[in-house]
């Protein structure tokens, strides 16, 4: 080998020679490259598969959720038909209350209740004339705007004559003791010893009421 040459010569190598035909040369690529292609078809219809799998198992659920939810469904109708008399007679009651409420608004026996006023009168004392305010069933009754003032369902404007003051205050004292007594106030007193007049006002509450509303337990 000349000296400062830059090529390098290996002596005693093994040699190499290629004596196979082109052809099986070509035949061997080709069986590697098909060899490659069944591999790729092979995973995809693999992925395919593991999809299809999937898909059924979604269906599957959710077939079984719809059902569950249809039958659901059916539960809740049958409980309504069963119930439905029992619903039906329990907005009945409801019905009747409403009604009963509105009928009791106007039933008030006042006949009795102003024999009942007249009959705590003092000695001596007499009614001279009795005004009654009262809503209709179909109407709620004003309600006052003061604060302290009770709920009422009807109010009498009673005028009477009394010997002095002191029957006044212990008359208008003792009809604390009425059914449905809410409030009451003298709304003015004329007159001298031994002959006044004084128009008091009484309030009445549903305790006046001639049948009283249903309570429940």
């Amino acid at each position: 080998m000349a000296r400062g040459s830059g090529l390098s010569l290996s002596i005693g190598g093994s040699p190499r020679v290629n004596l196979l035909p082109p052809a099986f040369r070509a035949a061997r690529k080709d069986r590697k490259v098909r060899r490659r292609w069944g591999a790729g078809i092979a995973a995809t219809v693999v992925m395919l598969l593991l999809l299809a799998v999937t898909a059924n198992i979604a269906a599957v659920r959710s077939e079984a959720l719809l059902s569950s939810a249809r039958n659901t469904g059916e539960t809740l109708v049958n409980a309504q038909v069963e119930y439905a008399a029992e619903v039906d007679l329990q907005t009945d009651l409801d019905a009747h209350e409403h009604v009963e409420t509105v009928v009791r608004a106007a039933d008030i026996n006042w006949a009795q209740y102003i024999g009942e006023v007249s009959a705590l009168l003092p000695a001596g004392a007499t009614i001279r004339n009795v005004t009654v305010d009262s809503t209709s069933p179909l109407a709620d009754f004003p309600q006052p705007s003061i604060p302290l003032e009770e709920p009422r369902v009807a109010t009498l404007a009673i005028s009477a004559s009394a010997g002095s003051l002191a029957d006044i205050s212990g008359w208008v004292a003792a009809l604390r003791a009425l059914d449905g007594f809410a409030d009451c106030a003298i709304e003015s007193i004329t007159g001298a010893d031994g002959a006044y007049q004084t128009i008091v006002v009484l309030h009445l509450d549903s305790g006046a009421f001639t049948v009283q509303p249903r309570r429940g337990n």
